[in-house]
């Protein structure tokens, strides 16, 4: 998931990277640890606000999306084969508003702390 939001949009920040992937931001400390270990990302202080990090893809993290994105697609074919269009087009929707309710709850209960 992280590499995915990269090759989308380099530079992100570690928080928006746990705001995007709905994990704290712990987590995601501990993702970009290993990541950056392998060598697939790295952390830079932001041009234009010194207090701000950016995650940026390494050589070896943009070349991984040429091998990456056609297993990734295999496996969702896999997974949705079997299912009809309208079968895919309500688990999408069901999944999406279990993902909302995760939100809704992780907000009110960072509102009740």
């Amino acid at each position: 998931a992280i590499l995915l939001l990269l090759w989308r949009k380099d530079g992100l920040a570690p928080s928006e990277i746990a705001d995007a992937t709905i994990r704290d931001r712990t987590t995601i400390t501990r993702f970009l640890d290993g990541m950056e270990k392998k060598g697939l990302v790295a952390r830079m202080q932001d041009p234009s606000d010194r207090r701000r990090l950016q995650v940026l893809l390494t050589e070896k993290g943009r070349g991984l999306q040429a091998k990456l994105v056609p297993i990734a697609g295999t496996l969702i074919e896999a997974a949705h084969s079997g299912l009809s269009e309208e079968e895919q087009r309500i688990l999408v929707m069901l999944l999406s508003k279990m993902t909302q309710n995760l939100l809704t709850k992780e907000t009110k209960e960072s509102n009740d702390v």
